[in-house]
């Protein structure tokens, strides 16, 4: 059974963001495949739809509110290994969604601290660092959707936000460059090779580990390319660090796995 008090607390603060709360609440369950919860799935149950908050100089409309169980917390990944922490697990959590009507970094953070101050104010959550956790989604005109997982604190928002609409506008600047390179982009083929570690004087202490961690050493062509891998989309970030965040994901390679000229 659902933990009443829990049930009891949400519904207060669905009343207190204008939602029309619901006839029947259906227990769901969500799948969950990454180990962050044993049973392999998280329960959810939708409370409340379409609400309001009034923000300063807007209103903002919400989807809909939420309670649900806690996963465990990730310590660490490498590799093929990841761990987590169990001090968590089964907590219930009160989820809101807005629409995107929040057009610039600083109304997400407004927006977020309502939501906060607004459970706040019942002096029935939980409160310090990590108690509320942000999904952030991001999207700039002609870009997509990004969600941004588990921000910790609002004070870090905006400038998250800005940088990942400024990476999506980089992003599409890129892509007109390499359209203006690439008269046929069907045409266009990526070429690789496998290569021998002892063909060639290796100094590059990333491919040195590479070798005496038994890896392989594949060498790719990206024709037209010149300077790509080094453009900037984010402060301090370029492309090729995005291949290479893509690298650790996909092939559980810890950086540097990657090398570029």
């Amino acid at each position: 059974m659902i933990n009443r008090e829990a049930l009891d607390i949400a519904l207060e603060i669905t009343i207190l963001s204008k939602f029309n709360v619901v006839g029947e609440v259906h227990i769901t369950r969500k799948q969950y495949l990454d180990g962050s919860i044993p049973t392999g799935f998280q329960r959810t149950a939708i409370l409340g739809v379409e609400g309001e908050i009034q923000l300063k100089n807007k209103k903002v409309r919400l989807i809909q509110l939420s309670i649900e169980e806690d996963y465990c917390r990730e310590i660490s990944d490498i590799g093929h290994r990841r761990v987590y922490k169990t001090d968590r697990l089964g907590m219930p959590l009160i989820e809101t969604v807005t629409y995107p009507d929040m057009v610039n970094p600083d109304e997400v953070k407004e927006a977020c601290d309502y939501i906060r101050f607004l459970n706040r104010s019942t002096n029935k959550v939980r409160t310090g660092m990590g108690a509320g956790r942000q999904d952030v989604n991001v999207s700039c005109t002609g870009g997509t959707r990004v969600e941004i997982k588990g921000v910790a604190h609002t004070k870090w928002i905006p400038e998250l936000t800005h940088n990942e609409s400024f990476r999506q506008w980089s992003l599409l600047r890129m892509r007109d460059e390499l359209l203006e390179r690439v008269k046929k982009p069907k045409s266009w083929k990526i070429e690789h090779a496998l290569l021998d570690f002892d063909a060639f004087k290796i100094t590059h202490p990333a491919i040195k580990d590479a070798r005496d961690n038994g890896y392989k050493l594949v060498a790719v062509n990206l024709p037209q390319f010149k300077g790509i891998l080094s453009w900037f989309n984010q402060p301090g970030i370029m492309f090729a660090e995005e291949i290479s965040d893509r690298l650790k994901v996909i092939a559980c390679i810890e950086k540097p796995n990657m090398v570029h000229t």
